[in-house]
């Protein structure tokens, strides 16, 4: 008898049920939700050291206690390095460590007003290399108070102190300007005693209400970091400023001699990769 097709019929099985059983021995964890300062992406952090963070997903569903062993951080200045695995601002190496949050920058000095560009790869519990993570990216503002050269401006209305209602009106600013070129990268840099909303060419830009956030205005004025990119052109550009009278007109902060101002005030800078303006000079009210 004639046992060949048996013997081959039994060969394609076992081929075939190995092709199902031998496990993908590479990646076996995946990296996801990458953050700075617990930020996705974030625009204008004034923190020399900010902190890293990511998530870990097996890949597998068939492994149990898995774990990171030692990861690699990556931070470069342009999306071309990073791409290449050349962390010209920092690269961590192989660090043993299974900490996955508030992972210190350990880099060289960031610069203000730089948008930083960084991934991260692990190691699992053999030793095995995961594919790096996606690109992540976070923006600095200013790290040293004299980098903000903008003046405080604002109207020539005076809140009157003891009044039941707001006498002023909330005013708005704005100027037009040209650039000669299309921009590669713009930002402008807002802070205000008072609520404020932004316009760039007729456009609202972001979706926060009652900016900037509440502080003690006795103290501090915070600032906001807005990524104008995307709007503005080359040739004519208008840049509009809403200003809303809220916590500039609050009673306690305009006490005798304080110096505290009576109406809502605004200071503003903007930044291009080849044009620099200062804002706060070129903003006009309208009447």
């Amino acid at each position: 008898m004639n046992h060949k097709p048996i013997t081959v019929l039994l060969l394609l099985l076992i081929i075939s049920f190995s092709s199902f059983a031998v496990p993908n021995k590479k990646e076996r964890l995946g990296l996801y939700d990458l953050t700075c300062e617990y930020l996705k992406s974030p625009k204008g952090i004034d923190e020399q050291q900010p902190r890293l963070g990511w998530k870990l997903r097996s890949l597998r569903d068939d492994l149990y206690a898995q774990r990171q062993q030692a990861y690699r951080v990556i931070v470069a200045s342009t999306p071309e390095l990073l791409q290449k695995n050349k962390g010209d601002v920092w690269d961590s190496k192989w660090v043993t460590s299974s900490q996955t949050q508030q992972v210190p920058y350990e880099g060289r000095p960031l610069m203000s007003d730089r948008t930083y560009y960084w991934k991260v790869c692990i190691k699992d519990e053999g030793a095995r290399v995961s594919a790096w993570s996606d690109v992540n990216s976070f923006t600095t503002g200013f790290f040293d108070q004299k980098e903000w050269r903008g003046q405080w401006i604002g109207d020539d209305q005076r809140f009157i102190p003891g009044r039941a209602d707001c006498n002023i009106w909330d005013p708005w600013l704005k100027k037009t300007f040209t650039l000669k070129e299309q921009t590669g990268r713009a930002f402008i840099y807002i802070a205000s005693v008072g609520y404020h909303e932004l316009y760039v060419n007729g456009v609202k830009v972001g979706d926060g209400i009652l900016a900037p956030a509440v502080t003690d205005h006795t103290k501090r004025a915070r600032y906001i970091s807005y990524d104008i990119t995307q709007l503005v052109r080359k040739g004519e550009n208008i840049v509009g400023l809403w200003l809303g009278t809220s916590w500039s007109v609050f009673g306690p902060y305009h006490l005798e001699n304080s110096g505290r101002p009576l109406t809502p005030i605004v200071t503003a800078q903007a930044f291009f990769t080849r044009v620099r303006i200062r804002l706060q000079q070129m903003l006009l009210l309208i009447v």
